[in-house]
């Protein structure tokens, strides 16, 4: 063995570094989207947002006839009138009295607290008028029949309480007015059919201190136009007191009942 010596360096030896460890592998991206759903919490507000909205279109399917809530209509037909419920049928003519024009050749029922005064007709026309008849309650109920011989086409109606005035027109078988402010024709008269056939127009108006109807019937011949006439003092409503001995008999209905037993006897 040789005389050398293997010499060795002196202190500690240094150690080889570890290896770097490997990274892990990165989560995949879908996971985090449902991360949530392991959260109670969603499904508290989910929970809380469906009933929100099902409470809000509930109030609102009530209030405007939605599903689940449509309430269906009825579809209205129009059904004949009951006979019951015919004005002729449950009017009570018993106590009425009987106007009769044998000239005329017509006759009319009228209720029996009327009374025949004469005749005093002024006529809600401008051509001449014939006064028939007049009669009047206790109570200043009036009732008057006048007569124009003249036929219902181109007659024409004045209303003086209104300064107004109409034109029949039998082609169009209106009312037209021929001076005034009523552009729609609401004061103009208004027709009427009796169950028995009869054609007549009506027309309501008044003044402050009473109320009246007069109504139009022309003759199947169309010669002469008779106007009757219903009126009543309405200033009993401005009692401080009460005064029902002064309310009149009559209302704005008695013009179309009377009307409703008129008939011409040629």
């Amino acid at each position: 063995m040789s005389d050398q010596q293997i010499s060795q360096p002196a202190g500690p030896v240094a150690e080889r570094p570890a290896p770097p460890e490997p990274a892990p592998n990165p989560e995949p991206t879908e996971k985090r989207y449902f991360r949530f759903l392991g959260n109670p919490r969603w499904y508290i507000w989910g929970l809380v947002a469906v009933l929100t909205i099902v409470a809000i279109y509930t109030t609102l399917a009530v209030q405007r006839n939605l599903w689940p809530f449509q309430i269906e209509k009825p579809i209205v037909t129009n059904p004949r009138p009951s006979p019951t419920a015919s004005p002729s049928l449950i009017l009570n003519t018993s106590s009425w009295q009987i106007y009769t024009n044998s000239q005329y050749e017509f006759k009319v029922n009228y209720p029996g607290y009327y009374s025949i005064q004469g005749s005093a007709k002024s006529g809600a026309s401008a051509s001449p008028v014939k006064s028939l008849v007049n009669l009047k309650s206790v109570k200043n109920d009036q009732l008057e029949i006048g007569l124009y011989s003249e036929s219902l086409n181109g007659f024409v109606y004045i209303d003086q309480s209104a300064s107004l005035e109409y034109k029949y027109d039998a082609i169009t078988a209106k009312w037209v007015e021929i001076h005034g402010y009523d552009n729609k024709n609401e004061f103009a008269p208004k027709l009427f059919t009796s169950e028995s056939g009869l054609k007549f127009y009506v027309v309501k108006t008044g003044d402050g201190g009473g109320s009246y109807e007069i109504a139009f019937v022309e003759n199947p011949n169309k010669t002469y136009v008779l106007e009757f006439y219903t009126g009543r003092n309405t200033s009993y409503v401005d009692c401080v007191i009460p005064c029902p001995d002064k309310k009149p008999l009559s209302d704005g209905s008695t013009i179309n009942q009377i009307l409703s037993t008129f008939k011409f006897t040629n």
